[in-house]
């Protein structure tokens, strides 16, 4: 089993202990979250990488293999890409990122205990989860929810 085949296994297995003070768990985090079509073949062609692997699985096990060589680096890397992408959401979707990290702090606890699966749970997590990001705004939805 390589480390891609070990990192994917614990996080099936919902062991998430495991991806504590590792780099190489924490590199192996930031390659799924550029996994999607788009946002790795960006990142590919930002970094100037060539992968034989022409399906996103493989992909990422070739990309995690690559960039496991030099996790430091690898990691400011990703961390330097993801911050991009995801102000661009932001700005796209007219998210306040001040007023969003402030609403944030409201949230006591976190118990999803739902099913991504689940056809009710991807409802709620594309219609409200995804779309809103106030606070104020989503306790306002409550009933509806």
């Amino acid at each position: 089993m390589n480390n891609f085949e070990k990192w994917d296994k614990e996080f099936r297995n919902q062991n998430l202990f495991a991806f504590n003070n590792d780099r190489n768990a924490l590199l192996w985090l930031k390659v799924r979250a550029i996994s999607k079509k788009l946002p790795m073949s960006k990142f590919l062609e930002q970094n100037v990488i060539q992968l034989k692997s022409t399906k996103i699985t493989g992909q990422n096990k070739e990309l995690f293999s690559i960039l496991e060589a030099d996790t430091d680096k690898a990691l400011q890397i990703l961390d330097a890409y993801l911050c991009d992408i995801n102000n661009e959401w932001y700005r796209e979707m007219g998210v306040d990122e001040d007023a969003l990290k402030f609403d944030l702090y409201h949230i006591d606890t976190y118990e999803w205990g739902g099913d991504q699966n689940n056809s009710l749970d991807k409802h709620l997590v594309s219609r409200f989860v995804k779309v809103i990001s106030s606070y104020n705004d989503l306790q306002s939805k409550q009933t509806e929810i």
